[in-house]
C-alpha cells in the first residue's frame, strides 16, 4: 500500500507545481490542512477518497487521474 500512496503523492505534487501552487495554496482552495497535503505528498500518509476527490477538484483534475 506504501507504494500507492507514494505514487498519489508524487502525482498530487506534480500537478500542483504545473499549476504553480504551493501547498499552502492548494490547502487553501481544497479545505485540506497543508501539513496534511504535504505528508500526503512524501507519501508519508495515505489519505480517503473524500479528501483526494476536495484535491482532485481543487487541481482541476478527475479522481482517477489522481489514482493512475
Amino acid at each position: 500500500m506504501l507504494s500507492i500512496d507514494r505514487s498519489v503523492g508524487k502525482r498530487i505534487a506534480y500537478l500542483r507545481k504545473q499549476i504553480r501552487l504551493s501547498q499552502e495554496d492548494l490547502a487553501k482552495i481544497s479545505g485540506v490542512n497543508y501539513k496534511h497535503i504535504g505528508k500526503i505528498e512524501a507519501g508519508l500518509i495515505g489519505t480517503r477518497i473524500p479528501t483526494l476527490v476536495r484535491l482532485a477538484v481543487a487541481l482541476d483534475v478527475s479522481l482517477e487521474m489522481l489514482l493512475a
